[in-house]
């Protein structure tokens, strides 16, 4: 905050003396928060939200003003910090266009829409038997809420659990280990899926001509005259384009960080205050995403190793570490064996099992896995963990404020529904 205060301190000349208020306005809310910090500097004690709403949020708002007032424009091009927001906690904070590759085309509600049905349409798998929706569930958070994804075979193939897409657009790297670098990317990836869809793109674009059902909405929805609209590449993007369309940033908590809040109960509160303090989840959690995607420029998410056990706590299974090797199966990393993508937090309280393994059935039982200190914590040989494996000496009142808070991220608004 001090630092801010000393960068604009250097634009005090340029400000026309009709506007200088608002540089007056920007300074002293900065001084404000900083000595908000000064006066309660114990980090785990800290009341987060009280923070943010009473002293970031204004001061954010007031350093955006002043960079108007001084004509001082935004830097160009796309960022997944909107440039229609000044605070991190805004509504429209994020736009999911920052995360897409440059070819992504230009949002609508005719791709959108096209996308949607597209989801939902089992021709897009081999036998014609399984659509997206058939794992992404909407009435489950676009989960399934099976431990592991179902095989299309039956085969028992060992497959990870089936995270939700609410969101998904709002981060850099997809999949568990983070093996495609966007969403057009992983489609192809889990279209070609012999235990997914058993198919291929192109196969896919092959077929979808052949039904004349889908032609002229390719043509509407890419502004192209001729049947070549409908090509393996714009059927990639028409489902990315949808699935960055599944964004929920309007949970109570998200309307209490904006200044409504009453809205959290004070065990909801207090579990924000553990989950940034005490009980260090924002440390890999980042607010306001609550996935790993690292601010404030939002390009990098580092995967993480806890130490999965491959089966329950205090079963046998329990003791030794799940034999998926995550990131280092890509990048061959030794740092990255067993590492895996940090998740998004939002809508936890319906996407149980957890896990990339599913292992845990409730969140009681994630907590209680992170507070003795992850899979080292508990005697597994995880040589190379990042999470720290000391037990965090959560009280049973404080894992319940920390669960209350988690059920406060839950938004699926504007996403659970077929059609607008």
């Amino acid at each position: 905050m001090r630092g801010v205060r000393r960068a604009i301190v250097s634009y005090i000349g340029s400000v026309p003396n009709n506007r200088r208020a608002v540089w007056d306005s920007a300074s002293a809310r900065l001084v404000r928060a900083a000595g908000y910090l000064d006066e309660h500097p114990d980090f785990e004690r800290l009341d987060r939200l009280e923070l943010i709403v009473a002293y970031a949020n204004p001061a954010a708002h007031a350093v955006d003003s002043l960079r108007t007032a001084l004509g001082i424009e935004l830097p160009p091009g796309r960022s997944a910090w909107s440039h229609g927001a000044a605070a991190l906690f805004d509504a429209g904070a994020f736009d999911a266009t920052g995360f897409a590759p440059v070819f992504a085309p230009r949002r609508t509600e005719s791709l959108v829409g096209l996308g949607r049905d597209l989801f939902f349409d089992p021709a897009l798998s081999g036998k014609e038997t399984r659509s997206c929706a058939s794992c992404h569930q909407p009435p489950k958070a676009f989960t399934d809420g099976l431990a592991r994804r179902a095989s299309l075979s039956g085969a028992h193939d060992r497959g990870r659990n089936t995270p939700t897409v609410i969101n998904v657009g709002l981060q850099p790297g997809s999949f568990y280990d983070q093996r495609a670098a966007y969403l057009e990317d992983q489609i192809t990836d889990v279209i070609a899926n012999a235990e997914e869809m058993g198919h291929s793109v192109d196969a896919a674009a092959v077929r979808l001509r052949g039904t004349g059902t889908y032609t002229a909405r390719f043509r509407a929805a890419f502004d192209i005259a001729d049947d070549s609209a409908l090509s393996p590449a714009r059927l990639r993007m028409a489902l990315a384009a949808y699935l960055r369309s599944l964004q929920a940033l309007d949970s109570r908590f998200d309307r209490a960080a904006r200044g409504d809040t009453a809205l959290l109960s004070s065990s909801e509160r207090h579990g924000f205050t553990l989950f940034m303090g005490k009980a260090r989840c924002g440390t890999c959690h980042f607010a306001p995403l609550f996935n790993g995607t690292t601010p404030p420029t939002f390009t990098e998410a580092e995967p993480e190793v806890i130490g999965t056990p491959a089966g329950p706590l205090g079963t046998r299974d329990g003791g030794r570490i799940d034999p998926d090797v995550g990131r280092f199966a890509v990048d061959r990393i030794e740092l990255h064996r067993f590492a895996f993508k940090t998740p998004t937090l939002r809508n936890i309280a319906l996407t149980a099992p957890y896990m990339h393994n599913g292992v845990f059935r409730t969140l009681e039982d994630v907590i209680d896995f992170y507070d003795g200190g992850g899979g080292a914590g508990r005697g597994i040989a995880t040589p190379q963990q990042t999470l720290p494996r000391d037990s965090l000496h959560l009280s049973r009142d404080e894992k319940r404020d920390i669960i209350a808070f988690l059920g406060a991220l839950t938004d699926t608004v504007g996403t659970t529904r077929r059609r607008p």
